[in-house]
């Protein structure tokens, strides 16, 4: 085989030495470490957190439904309700820190809703971020709740439709 030529090969650039573990990937789409905490919470909040009704001791007639995350409270919305105006009004929304942009407050009103079909709500909680999830949710946010002749209380629990 000495008659046939192999042409010898090219030489080719040292290939550059794989990143450690330790820098961090550049690029537009690189991957970062944010997903487990923001993505992680926003699912534990629609998977792991129970709406329960309770009568609002510090309001009389009132009623407060609390986000429960493993037996602890991660948030309450205190509102009051007239059944015969239809007329619905949220006094306070609290969602504590590591569960405020995972979506509890939108869905605790949407629950609110849900329960109580056919009633008008209004919001007299003057908060920046309340303001801003009532303008989402399409809520009337007004200083002092709107006049109603019958009290505005709301037995705790979604109502009953069994009664007779």
């Amino acid at each position: 085989m000495s008659g046939i030529d192999v042409p010898a090969p090219s030489p080719r650039p040292p290939t550059p030495a794989k990143a450690s573990a330790t820098t961090r990937p550049t690029g537009r789409h690189r991957r970062t470490r944010r997903r487990k905490g923001r993505l992680r919470r926003r699912l534990l909040a629609y998977r792991e957190v129970d709406l329960v009704h309770s009568a609002d001791p510090a309001h009389d007639g009132g009623a407060c439904l609390l986000l429960v995350h493993l037996r602890r409270i991660v948030g309450c919305v205190t509102y009051r309700v007239c059944p015969l105006c239809a007329l619905g009004v949220i006094t306070e929304v609290r969602v504590r820190e590591p569960f405020r942009d995972t979506g509890l407050g939108t869905r605790a009103l949407s629950h609110l809703q849900a329960t109580h079909p056919g009633t008008t709500w209004h919001n007299t909680d003057p908060a920046r971020l309340i303001a801003d999830l009532m303008r989402r949710m399409r809520i009337a946010s007004t200083p002092t709740p709107p006049s109603c002749p019958h009290p505005l209380a709301t037995p705790p629990g979604p109502p009953r439709t069994d009664t007779p």
